[in-house]
């Protein structure tokens, strides 16, 4: 009986020294948390400082603030170390995630590829980037393959879409006109005819019809031709 009251107390003391070596949560050290939350992919913390300087390594997790001045962090072109970069050194076409890094100004997020500036080479996955007036360009995979500026809507304007163009039909990047707009030739039409019905106007036509603003004139042979005219 003697030995049992001997144990009891001891074990107890054991039991509470057990207990006493488990960390209270409200005990952790707040820098050790916020360190767990800068560990890269590998597993490792990231420890450099903030505002780091052009070409130097740099942390993710600091956002904004991992680069100096006009300067971001990133890790392009097979780097698996993040590096500051300049704002807009990112050529057209190349990787990017955010518009200050693209030289165009513009990065198409959905290819992660910076646009092209206008007048210079595209493609039509990664698109062309706004002039400094606003005024829009697409790129003319039609053409040259290069960023051509949205035109006015009229017939045989470049396009990029429907709305583009005053009568809202845009194939081929060309908007055609519907009949009776003026026109150039027979491509800017909707129709396909470009016919001249005065002397002053030149319209697209029904190609059924278009010769009834014309005149049937008769040749000395006996022949006929239609035009604005028989002079």
């Amino acid at each position: 009986m003697k030995t049992s009251r001997i144990l009891a107390p001891t074990a107890l003391c054991l039991f509470m020294l057990a207990c006493g070596d488990a960390a209270d949560p409200e005990d952790v050290d707040a820098s050790d948390a916020g360190e767990v939350e800068q560990r890269d992919a590998g597993g490792e913390v990231c420890t450099h400082p903030m505002s780091q300087g052009l070409s130097e390594p740099c942390c993710l997790e600091h956002g904004v603030d991992a680069c100096g001045a006009n300067l971001f962090c990133a890790a392009f072109d097979g780097r698996t170390q993040p590096t500051c970069y300049p704002e807009r050194s990112r050529v057209d076409q190349a990787t990017c995630t955010a518009d200050l890094q693209c030289v165009s100004g513009s990065c198409n997020t959905t290819a992660q590829a910076c646009r092209s500036l206008p007048g210079t080479k595209c493609t039509a996955a990664t698109g062309c980037a706004d002039d400094p007036s606003g005024q829009r360009y697409g790129c003319n995979v039609s053409g040259n393959s290069t960023c051509k500026s949205v035109g006015d809507g009229e017939g045989g304007d470049f396009c990029l879409e429907d709305g583009d163009c005053l009568d809202r039909h845009c194939a081929d990047y060309a908007c055609k006109a519907s009949i009776g707009s003026s026109c150039d030739d027979g491509e800017d039409c909707l129709a396909g005819v470009c016919a001249q019905c005065s002397l002053s106007s030149v319209r697209c036509m029904d190609p059924y019809h278009y010769r009834e603003c014309l005149t049937a004139c008769r040749t000395s042979g006996g022949g006929a031709y239609y035009a604005v005219n028989c002079e």
